[in-house]
């Protein structure tokens, strides 16, 4: 018996990927704009998935207040 498993990678978004972190946003009735999302990015780092066809599916934003004290995580969206 065989099995297909679609495996999804871990990946840094960076700006060419604000537009499907808004999608991703709106799809779960949120609402992260341009802005925001560039803020979220130049404080921190985005991860998250995207699908065979390269759209956005979940989100995790990490953020460090020091270099070794705190961090936060926001920005965790995941679609269904």
């Amino acid at each position: 018996m065989t099995t297909s498993h679609k495996q999804l990678q871990l990946v840094l978004f960076d700006a060419n990927d604000i537009p499907g972190l808004m999608d991703l946003s709106n799809s779960v009735g949120w609402d992260y704009d341009e802005s925001e999302i560039k803020t979220v990015m130049m404080s921190g780092k985005i991860f998250g998935h995207k699908n065979a066809e390269g759209k956005i599916v979940s989100s995790a934003a990490i953020m460090t207040y020091d270099t070794n004290l705190a961090w936060s995580l926001c920005m965790q969206i995941t679609e269904d």
